[in-house]
């Protein structure tokens, strides 16, 4: 028998959603499906009490709830993912905390080897895996490297811990206060910049978590995505400005949004956004490809829907 079934920790999988209940389901499964024991699953509608989406989650929900395998916990107001997640934390009892986002899927076995991985090294505060990014029929798997303690890798692109690959202690969550509400996108980052300060995380040897890039709201409004950044970099400037790889930070947190303008055909956010790319570097070949890319997508979109 593997030794980490001799001591099995409560962990807590915290399931933030809002509008769009269609994968859910998906994700839900591959928390029951684990081939870990001891878990719970929380999921939090943070759609707003009545609304339509929050009708239809908790109809796909419902068997769920009826089987006693989720928490369901319903947002009076839609919040936000921080406050969702804070939530969860605040109602969860595991030693262990995993967030997953509502379309995301877990490796079979990523609870069990994160679990046993921390529970033999306590001088890691998390563990993380490696990802498989899917849109549509393309799939891109990344690999991450053995541990890490450098936040700027991350914030630079080099690294992919996506939230719903990372397992956390449950005390150092407590210790961290949880995530900034404030923070409307790029939570996962203002979290991470606060754990490294003082902590590490290790890479466990599980199954990759499949992320699914779905559209949202921000891969259609550019400025919105903008303005979102902008407070995120603001917020931690004096920090992001003495890190080894702070021109790297700010031309692939540029670059992102700039192909979203470009795609949308908001030359003047695109246009500003180039200039901050400027200001930290040379605009790479592969960039400028990438660009071309964008901009007959921008083309086929304006001819064919």
């Amino acid at each position: 028998m593997n030794s980490i079934y001799l001591r099995t920790p409560l962990v807590s999988i915290i399931i933030p959603t809002y509008a769009r209940p269609t994968n859910l389901c998906r994700a839900i499964n591959s928390c029951i499906n684990q081939d870990y024991p001891q878990i719970e699953i929380i999921v939090v509608d943070d759609n707003g009490e009545g609304s339509n989406f929050q009708k239809e989650t908790f109809s796909l929900l419902k068997k769920y709830i009826d089987n006693n395998q989720i928490i369901y916990i319903v947002h009076k107001d839609n919040r936000n993912g921080s406050a969702a997640r804070n939530t969860g934390f605040k109602k969860s009892k595991g030693k262990y905390i995993n967030y997953l986002d509502d379309d995301d899927v877990l490796g079979h076995d990523k609870i069990s080897k994160q679990v046993e991985i921390l529970e033999k090294k306590i001088e890691y505060g998390a563990s993380y895996s490696d990802s498989v990014f899917i849109k549509g029929k393309r799939s891109k798997f990344i690999k991450n490297p053995p541990e890490t303690r450098r936040v700027d890798l991350i914030l630079a692109g080099q690294n992919f811990l996506n939230t719903s690959t990372v397992l956390f202690r449950r005390d150092i969550i407590l210790e961290l206060n949880g995530f900034d509400e404030r923070f409307n996108r790029h939570q996962d980052y203002e979290l991470y910049i606060r754990f490294f300060r003082n902590h590490k995380m290790i890479k466990s040897n599980c199954l990759p978590v499949y992320k699914y890039q779905s559209k949202n709201i921000i891969s259609n409004n550019p400025q919105k995505a903008l303005d979102y950044l902008q407070f995120f970099l603001s917020a931690f400037d004096d920090e992001i400005s003495k890190f080894p790889l702070k021109k790297q930070i700010y031309s692939y947190q540029y670059g992102y949004i700039s192909s979203i303008a470009l795609i949308n055909k908001d030359y003047k956010t695109f246009k500003y956004c180039i200039s901050k790319i400027r200001k930290n570097g040379k605009i790479s070949i592969k960039q400028y490809c990438y660009y071309i890319y964008c901009f007959i997508i921008s083309i086929y979109n304006s001819l064919f829907h």
